[in-house]
């Protein structure tokens, strides 16, 4: 399956070296009663799809984790204009599993790059009958710098499920991402 996937986005032995790509990013996020690590990868292919994956974990061992593939539609331009699909699942300590079932759901991405500025608008949908597609709900705003090549710093502003009006579903993080 994984090997489907990776030619999928041309990642073949053809393609090595040739624009494959792999970002690593990370840092806290501080949401209303807890801080999380958040922590992701995605691997980067040759036609401008990718392969991600992402959680975040609180020291109460409340967690969240998606993987997913998609791809840039505006290919090698500065503006960036993705779709992808995920699946994930979430939990809220040491003796729950995947709360039952793993959810599945999409993204859509908006962004762009210019100089050493860049910014990104995402949003996440949950797609499931029960609470656990509303958790995987998001709206993220990240802005950042490219501090040298391949590294940059970024704030992020999120709202976690935004069919929920409480205002506690407000979250901002730092972090860090490194471009190989």
């Amino acid at each position: 399956m994984l090997a489907m996937l990776a030619m999928l986005i041309g990642i073949t032995p053809a393609t090595a070296g040739t624009g494959l790509g792999l970002e690593m990013r990370g840092g806290p996020v501080f949401l209303e009663d807890a801080t999380a690590l958040s922590a992701g990868a995605t691997l980067i292919g040759g036609r401008d799809a990718y392969l991600s994956a992402e959680g975040r974990m609180t020291a109460d061992g409340g967690w969240l984790a998606r993987a997913g593939a998609g791809v840039d539609l505006l290919g090698g331009s500065p503006v960036d204009f993705k779709l992808g699909l995920f699946a994930g699942g979430v939990g809220d300590g040491p003796h729950t599993a995947m709360q039952d079932e793993v959810v599945a759901g999409g993204e859509l991405a908006l962004g762009g790059e210019v100089g050493r500025l860049y910014g990104q608008c995402r949003w996440i949908v949950g797609l499931g009958t029960s609470a656990l597609g509303g958790v995987h709900t998001e709206k993220e705003l990240t802005v950042g710098v490219r501090v040298v090549a391949g590294l940059r710093v970024y704030g992020q502003y999120l709202h976690l499920d935004p069919g929920a009006r409480a205002s506690s579903n407000d979250a901002v993080g730092v972090g860090v991402a490194w471009r190989l």
